[in-house]
């Protein structure tokens, strides 16, 4: 759309402002006890169209405001800021205005037609896996994954979307990275795609959640990222699908067993079990950040009660958890 306000256009619909903060002990006290409903009654005095929601110690806010200024300045009593993201929403409307009443300028046609400097893509599965890459910024999430590969048309229709210079690709699955690779080499000449080889949903969100994109020389945001991948560790918690023994591990057809880095770590009949077992096992209490993403079938109660566990056994470690909503997973692990 045509970014498209004048010098003397009345701000008449205020400002979209989107941001995620985080709490900050020195100002809530004991973070975990904190009632976030006190930051989303202040908002709807604030502003309108407010949702408020929280994420273990990130909470997640969306307002309507003519002053984001104040908003923003006031929030920062509760914690510090992740991201943040503020639209001037008269634009949506002067964009139409002018579309339907002016012809658009060959100078404003190639502006409005440009490209930008970078853009991302990723592969996910399960409505909330896919709605946190979008969180991280994502431009494009393709649906696919370990049951669901997507074509190499795909990718080349996101391709087009995302409409940049430079994008980044994290197919997050092993079978998808090289249908991604041969849609990189089909795309227009002056369009550049770089696949990373992520192999799994935990360290392409990672990867794509921290991706500098203000950083101007590819070569550094590339090596910094593979990097990052290098570093993520993700355990998964899937059903066995007949009676065997693997890497020393012995099982029973629908048995609960942990995977990470390609190697059968636990079984149990009991879910709890080879999660608790399988964070362990991956050394989730030497990393700084464990984020658990519950899969479509776990219990939301259950769930729960597996992160206050995580949380008292490894308390240096941040524990988040997303209600990822994921197939085939009972639970991701992800470890950073």
């Amino acid at each position: 759309n045509l970014n498209y306000f004048g010098p003397d256009t009345p701000l008449e619909f205020g400002y979209c402002t989107e941001f995620l903060l985080r709490l900050q002990t020195a100002k809530v006290g004991d973070v975990e006890a904190f009632d976030e409903s006190e930051i989303k009654q202040w908002l709807e005095q604030a502003g309108e169209s407010v949702v408020c929601f929280r994420d273990g110690s990130i909470v997640k806010v969306h307002v309507h405001t003519f002053d984001p200024g104040s908003i923003l300045t006031c929030a920062r009593r509760w914690g510090e800021f992740l991201t943040v993201k503020v639209e001037n929403m008269t634009l949506q409307h002067s964009e139409v205005t002018i579309q339907d009443n002016f012809s658009i300028s060959a100078e404003a046609e190639e502006f409005r037609t440009a490209p930008k400097p970078y853009g991302t893509v990723a592969v996910a599965s399960g409505a909330g896996v896919i709605a946190a890459f979008r969180d991280a910024g994502v431009d494009e999430v393709i649906e696919g994954g370990q049951t669901m590969n997507p074509s190499a048309q795909s990718f080349l229709d996101a391709f087009a979307r995302v409409h940049a210079q430079t994008i980044f690709v994290f197919p997050n699955n092993s079978n998808i990275i090289m249908t991604a690779r041969q849609a990189a080499e089909m795309c227009p000449e002056g369009q550049r795609v770089i696949v990373f080889p992520t192999r799994d949903v935990g360290a392409g969100y990672v990867a794509a959640a921290a991706l500098d994109t203000s950083c101007k020389d590819v070569g550094t945001i590339v090596s910094s990222t593979e990097e990052l991948i290098a570093s993520v560790t993700t355990g998964h918690v899937s059903r066995a699908i007949r009676d065997s023994r693997m890497d020393g591990v012995g099982m029973r057809e629908g048995d609960f067993i942990g995977i990470a880095g390609g190697r059968i770590l636990t079984a149990s009949p009991e879910r709890p079990a080879v999660a608790e077992d399988l964070a362990e096992k991956t050394g989730a209490g030497l990393h700084d950040v464990a984020i658990v993403f519950r899969g479509v079938d776990v219990p939301c109660e259950e769930a729960e009660a597996f992160v206050r566990t995580l949380q008292a056994k490894y308390p240096r470690t941040e524990i988040m958890s997303v209600d990822g909503g994921q197939p085939v997973y009972d639970y991701m692990i992800v470890l950073c």
